[in-house]
């Protein structure tokens, strides 16, 4: 951590961060709004936090959350509340302003609670409990969407599936780019309509199961292209009689990292020659002005 990002050391030493307008709202919470100048400002806030009595009073006037964030925030290495993991653990976030009871506390230019104030208040906050996430037993009737919720047991698909693209293999009815390696169309619908459920997953760009299914028979190398059309490997007819089990373990090891496509990759890299080509042209077309 360089020594710019440190947490103040001393809550003085954050209170002189502090603009007068700051100090005088944070005074007032204490009891103490007469005050004007900033030396003497600085002073009370100070005295105030040092006594663990007064801690102690501020945080049983807080409410449950704006404890729990004290309480987070004084084991955080830096003193600072991390928000995006708060919200997630607790499910919304405290106000923070710099003149709450919170801010009494968050007192560092970033929202740290400074060194020294962290170490009393660590005496007078329990262990936040560990973060979980919700369960149930059973599938609610209702998902975030307020969509159906249908629970599928997909085992028996994919056993029934891998027989059904082998047969298609061995049959030669798969035919695929030579450059690419990806299914055509047509391929593409072949394999949708032998699916066992039929096609589950409709992305934003078709089919996704469909479209996968011949590329991960290329991944596992139990088919390869001959031309344009998909054929059995050795190990593909060796699949024919195996274990299924076995041969969908094998294709996601070796999908993992073997894969013939990466979209992501793959939009990336059109996007990057897509680019280039316009830079080329448009730098063609300023030297041809510049001649001109």
């Amino acid at each position: 951590m360089r020594h710019h990002d440190l947490p103040p050391a001393t809550v003085a030493d954050a209170l002189t961060r502090r603009t007068v307008p700051e100090l005088r709202a944070l005074a007032a919470l204490i009891g103490s709004p007469k005050l004007q100048r900033k030396p003497e400002l600085v002073g009370a806030l100070e005295r105030f936090l040092r006594e663990p009595t007064n801690l102690r009073s501020e945080l049983e006037h807080m409410d449950e959350l704006e404890r729990a964030a004290v309480a987070e925030a004084v084991r955080e290495p830096d003193g600072r509340l991390q928000p995006a993991r708060f919200r997630a653990k607790y499910g919304r976030v405290p106000g923070r302003s710099s003149a709450s009871r919170l801010g009494l506390f968050l007192l560092g230019p970033r929202e740290e609670i400074p060194t020294d104030l962290r170490r009393r208040l660590l005496a007078l906050t329990p262990e936040p409990p560990s973060a979980s996430l919700p369960s149930s037993p059973e599938l609610p009737v209702r998902g975030p969407d307020s969509g159906e919720l249908e629970v599928r047991m997909t085992e028996q698909a994919a056993a029934a599936d891998l027989a059904a693209m082998l047969r298609l293999c061995e049959a030669g009815k798969l035919r695929c780019s030579d450059k690419t390696k990806r299914p055509t169309a047509a391929a593409v619908q072949v394999v949708a309509e032998s699916l066992a459920e039929g096609e589950l997953y409709l992305g934003v760009h078709g089919p996704v199961a469909s479209f996968a299914w011949p590329l991960l028979l290329q991944a596992g190398g139990l088919a390869e292209l001959a031309g344009t059309r998909l054929q059995l490997t050795s190990r593909g007819r060796a699949a024919l009689e195996a274990p299924t089990h076995e041969t969908l373990r094998h294709l996601w090891r070796r999908w993992r990292k073997h894969a013939p496509l990466d979209e992501f990759n793959q939009k990336q890299i059109r996007h990057h020659r897509s680019t280039q080509k316009e830079e080329k042209h448009g730098w063609q077309r300023r030297e041809s002005e510049h001649v001109g």
